[in-house]
């Protein structure tokens, strides 16, 4: 089995007949890795976004990775290509989504998700895909924003091309990571933490009836306060 110890933040996505994707950050860019017996062994891991070694991680702002029924792989994460912006202490990273129709030889050119420069600095998102090969991405925005705070931003990903961009809910906490799910028809529910100055922040979760295109209205998951301000 191949060692990954100079490898962090990994995610796993499963893919039909028993593959097994692995992405990660590796020597500051992202890659991927794939096991076709289960998980047992792995390929050598491939340059997904090649990132002049520049990425970085941290603190739930690694990559996402889902395979669909074809075994198209789709992956996400929040990087810098821009060099100006990379010399920043902190810089702002955009959320990038690449393909690979080959079985993870080669990926496509990353494609921007946020429509906003610099408007998605946290990197915080959620990715999945269903069976029929859209990718559902949901990441933490501020481009509609004129007072301190975060939206979450949804799009899906067919076959290469971004649509569907929305908002789906409005000032939510500013450091965690929503969360997106399918159900058996590929139809996603994401889910979230509110944010705002409010002694108790509420868990909320919203649905799509019909693969992302609309949302349904926002729901309360916990029945007692959290009593959580922060």
């Amino acid at each position: 089995m191949l060692s990954f110890d100079d490898s962090q933040q990994p995610a796993l996505a499963l893919g039909p007949s028993g593959l097994v994707a692995l992405a990660m950050l590796q020597r500051g860019n992202i890659v991927v890795a794939l096991s076709r017996d289960g998980g047992a062994s792995f390929s050598p891991p491939v340059i997904a976004m090649d990132c002049n070694g520049q990425a970085r991680g941290g603190r739930q702002r690694g990559s996402r990775i889902g395979v669909d029924g074809r075994g198209t792989i789709t992956v996400t994460a929040p990087v810098t290509f821009d060099a100006d912006e990379r010399k920043k202490r902190y810089p702002s990273p955009e959320l990038y989504a690449v393909q690979s129709r080959d079985g993870g030889k080669t990926f496509s050119q990353p494609l921007r998700i946020n429509a906003t420069e610099k408007k998605a600095p946290e990197g915080l998102h959620a990715l999945t895909v269903a069976a029929d090969g859209v990718a559902h991405v949901v990441w933490l925005d501020l481009s509609e924003r004129t007072r301190p705070g975060q939206d979450i931003f949804y799009a899906r990903l067919t076959q290469g091309k971004l649509e569907g961009r929305t908002t789906l809910a409005r000032t939510v906490c500013e450091c965690c990571a929503p969360g997106i799910g399918l159900d058996s028809r590929g139809n996603p529910t994401v889910a979230w933490r509110e944010g705002g100055e409010k002694e108790s922040r509420e868990v909320f979760w919203r649905r799509s009836p019909d693969g992302g295109r609309r949302f349904l209205s926002p729901q309360r998951i916990n029945t007692d306060p959290t009593k959580e301000a922060g």
